[in-house]
């Protein structure tokens, strides 16, 4: 861009600074001075009988006062320095200062005329200055006299330093309304930076409250899937023992030949059973539709997370009593099985006429085998279900009301686990009555064993299930902490902005004062 020797400089801008607080502020106070000394309504009378005491004026000045037809008739608004200078010395009975009228005064005369020979002074000096330049220096004594005579004359009217107000306000006010303008825009975007900052402090303890919580969430769950793997383990400890009991019955069951014609009705009661079972696999297609209706209501649910982890403490230490119970009814089916080994032992006395039962018994062993198939097609299509199910939860709260219907799940399994303890129980004492009674025993501690059997398979699922919550959890920790990335990129983003503001503000005052 081309240069120019009359380009704006902080000096010019000192030396048209100056001149506006002389031709504002400075000539507004001495009019007011001249209106306290000479009202304008008395100004004619005065100006008339003071006529002699006024120096030659020139043709305007004369023009303006002592008009040829009438009378000056206005506010002295109209007037310049210059013959408000003359006016206040020759007609309004103010008395010289200590140098006299026309002479600079001495640094410490505070006096009214002493005040207005300064601003005269200044003003004549700025006005006839061969340069339209003030240096800084020049600027700052220029100001101290004029503010001391401000001040003074401010005193002198009793109007509570409205012209001193006046001067600091040019001090300051800016010389380019254009540049005003974007300084008011910078200071905007750093207010609005400090608003974003507050928020993003905001969301970053938001988000390190909820990453702590969620990690106790995590270790609670950690806990708890100890607890049912505990519960696993010692489920397997009585499934081997319950396999070994049931061994002894197996080899009981070759020495049952003569009992065929009884065990047809334990071939109707397998059918039966069997139709149970293809109820059941209905059931569990109606569980499964209501299992989607379910994950359609989980959406609703994020408001439960607090009262679902409240829930999730009390259902694990419910899990744990459970547990406990689990293991009493093991021992309690220990006791029940070593009282079956006894009774077997008792029973190998009298079931060698049972031989001829063999081939109609492995018969019916394969259609309960059959019936077997059936049901873990029905486990595949519940789990079918429940795969669904998964692919819908997204959130950890959604995985822990989940976890909430598995511990309910749960606790209808011990219950038919402790129902079926007691049906054994009862199993047992029917053995003492004779023969009949060891065959419904033999069925009921089958459907006992597939009971446990389903038991600990939905155990499984479920600490399964477990951990695909967990890595769900991990995966909304990494969510949150791409979003703190995003709030950190964009208040740097608003740092770059409000950068680039300020070096256009910078450059824009370089092209103003080049020209």
């Amino acid at each position: 861009m081309a240069t120019s020797t009359y380009a704006s400089t902080p000096e010019t801008t000192n030396s048209n600074r100056a001149s506006r607080i002389l031709l504002g502020p400075c000539t507004d106070q001495l009019r007011d001075i001249l209106r306290h000394r000479v009202p304008p309504a008395n100004f004619h009378h005065v100006l008339t009988r003071n006529r002699s005491n006024l120096p030659r004026l020139t043709q305007p000045q004369r023009d303006l006062i002592l008009p040829r037809s009438g009378r000056y008739s206005g506010d002295y608004s109209d007037m310049d320095i210059s013959l408000l200078y003359l006016l206040l010395r020759n007609i309004c009975n103010i008395s010289a200062h200590t140098n006299g009228w026309g002479n600079a005064p001495d640094v410490s005369d505070s006096s009214l005329s002493a005040s207005i020979d300064r601003i005269r002074e200044a003003r004549n000096g700025v006005v006839h200055s061969s340069s339209t330049s003030v240096t800084q220096t020049e600027f700052n004594a220029l100001l101290h006299e004029i503010k001391i005579s401000v001040i003074a004359m401010d005193a002198h009217l009793g109007n509570s330093n409205k012209y001193e107000k006046e001067v600091d306000f040019l001090l300051t006010e800016t010389m380019d309304p254009e540049q005003d303008v974007f300084i008011q825009q910078l200071k905007k975007q750093v207010e609005e930076e400090k608003i974003t900052k507050e928020i993003v402090t905001k969301l970053d303890k938001q988000v390190h409250e909820d990453i702590s919580t969620i990690n106790e969430g995590v270790e609670r769950l950690d806990t708890r899937v100890e607890t049912l793997e505990r519960g696993g383990e010692r489920l397997d400890r009585g499934m081997e023992r319950l396999g070994t009991r049931v061994g002894t019955l197996e080899r009981g069951k070759e020495r049952l030949d003569r009992g065929v014609e009884k065990l047809g009705t334990r071939v109707e009661t397998l059918e039966r059973g069997k139709e149970r079972l293809d109820r059941g696999v209905e059931k569990l297609d109606r569980g499964v539709e209501r299992l989607d209706r379910g994950v359609e209501k989980l959406d609703r649910g994020v408001e439960k997370l607090d009262r679902g982890v409240e829930k999730l403490d009390r259902g694990v230490e419910r899990l744990d009593r459970e547990v406990e119970r689990l293991d009493r009814e093991v021992e309690r089916l220990d006791r029940g099985v070593e009282s079956l080994d006894r009774e077997v032992e008792r029973l190998d006395r009298g079931i060698e006429s049972l031989d001829r039962g063999v081939e109609r018994l492995d018969t019916r062993v394969e259609t309960l085998e059959r019936g077997e198939e059936s049901l873990v097609r029905g486990v595949e299509r519940l789990e079918r279900g429940v795969d669904k199910l998964d692919t819908r939860v997204g959130t950890l709260e959604r995985g822990e009301e989940r976890l909430d219907r598995g511990v309910e799940r749960l606790d209808t399994r011990v219950g038919t686990l402790e129902r079926g303890g007691e049906r054994l129980d009862r199993g047992v004492e029917k053995l003492d009555r004779g023969m009949e009674r060891l065959e419904r025993g033999v069925d009921k501690l089958d459907t006992r064993v597939d009971t446990l059997i389903r038991g600990e398979e939905r155990l499984d699922r479920g600490v399964e299930r477990l951990d695909r919550g967990v890595e769900r959890l991990d995966r909304g920790v990494e969510r949150l902490d791409r979003g703190v990335e995003r709030l950190d990129r964009g208040v740097q983003k608003n740092k770059r902005d409000i950068e680039d503001i300020r070096r256009e503000v910078i450059e824009k005052q370089s092209v103003q004062g080049k020209k």
